[in-house]
């Protein structure tokens, strides 16, 4: 039997349950709650109690977690010779832990990439501390792209554990039923041939400045200024709208902004747009980016370990030089925006390399390597 410990319903349901089903045994996700209404109702995926808490954090309570501990050692002696797989650097450490209390043989760090690359100060410390004890208690580590895995071998953390990729990269792939089709996509290649239509950005992510927030804000307003008689509109999902107007210095940029602060569909918006820019700090992968490359959009983001294993430079998007500043990578976007034949170029290849990523192709390899 394989189980899973994910934290929060979105990643139990869009990223972990291909995985789950991809298995040609019994197979079941445990998922932490995010907040006391992060409840779904799908088979195979189960919801962890309210109290429940595992996650590395300031608010991590020591009740709770030895609760918690007890729990997962109890559901783990049921099934003693299960294979655990925990998800994620802040969540993985305590279901490895007590698996190798357990005396589960087979412990899995699947961490979505290593955090500690990108981050900095007592940040990059804490990551690395965590990834350092994750990987030593695991019998196996499973990365999400094959540039950090490059990176990790480099250093300490690849001789503590057998370290793998999924090829040729991403957690779980995507599904080819999701890719726009040529129809759609040459059309809205057409559509900017017009002035006088809107072009659609976008932007997926969290309020956090590691994903990228509110500095794809600053990035919008000085584009603006570049592009003054452009009819841009970007599409901010997963943020809340009164974090984004609070992140403006002119409020009447709002009017050019359509925030979407919760969708179980991104493609219903992603097909409209045009590019979609994802200005994180540090990523495992940039799951929004394949998520864009299958809609057919242009890809920016920073030139670091993780995105460049799907964004390769003005092939399907550009790579911004990593610390540039908002006006900087304003004006690179500006430069694409006004360049329609290199921008048609761009989405054409973004959708054609999004392909490559099939999960058929990419669970495939990682059950390989399970």
């Amino acid at each position: 039997m394989e189980i899973h410990f994910v934290y929060g319903s979105i990643a139990a349901k869009n990223f972990i349950l291909p995985i789950s089903k991809s298995c040609d045994t019994d197979s079941i996700i445990y998922y932490q709650m995010s907040n006391s209404n992060d409840l779904i109702n799908i088979k195979g995926i189960k919801p962890l109690p309210y109290w429940f808490n595992l996650k590395i954090s300031p608010k991590l309570n020591i009740y709770f977690l030895m609760k918690s501990m007890i729990y997962i050692y109890k559901i783990l002696k049921r099934h003693n010779e299960c294979k655990v797989i925990a998800h994620m650097t802040t969540y993985s450490f305590f279901p490895l832990f007590i698996a190798k209390l357990a005396n589960i043989k087979v412990r899995i760090y699947f961490n979505h990439g290593f955090a500690h690359i990108g981050s900095k100060g007592l940040n990059k410390i804490f990551l690395f501390s965590l990834e350092f004890f994750s990987c030593l208690i695991a019998s196996k580590v499973i990365t999400v792209s094959p540039s950090h895995l490059k990176h990790i071998k480099k250093g300490v953390l690849g001789n503590l554990s057998l370290i793998k990729s999924t090829k040729p990269g991403s957690c779980s792939g995507i599904d080819l039923k999701k890719i726009i089709s040529l129809n759609e996509l040459n059309t809205k290649s057409s559509n900017l041939e017009n002035e006088k239509n809107i072009i659609y950005l976008s932007y997926i992510g969290r309020p956090y400045k590691r994903k990228g927030f509110p500095y794809i804000i600053e990035i919008f307003e000085h584009l603006k200024n570049e592009l003054p008689t452009k009819n841009i509109i970007l599409q901010i999902i997963g943020i809340k709208k009164i974090k984004v107007l609070k992140a403006l210095k002119d409020k009447n940029n709002m009017n050019y902004i359509k925030v979407i602060e919760h969708t179980d569909n991104v493609y219903l918006y992603l097909r409209k747009s045009v590019i979609t820019i994802l200005p994180s700090l540090r990523e495992g992968f940039g799951y929004a980016l394949l998520e864009g490359g299958a809609s057919g959009n242009a890809l920016v983001t920073f030139n670091m370990i993780g995105p460049d294993s799907l964004v390769k430079n003005n092939v399907n998007g550009i790579l911004i030089p990593y610390g540039s500043n908002s006006k900087i990578f304003a004006k690179m976007i500006s430069e694409i925006i006004n360049d329609t034949r290199k921008l048609k170029k761009l989405m054409n290849n973004s959708r054609k390399y999004s392909l490559n990523f099939d999960k058929n192709i990419v669970l495939s390899y990682l059950r390989k390597i399970i």
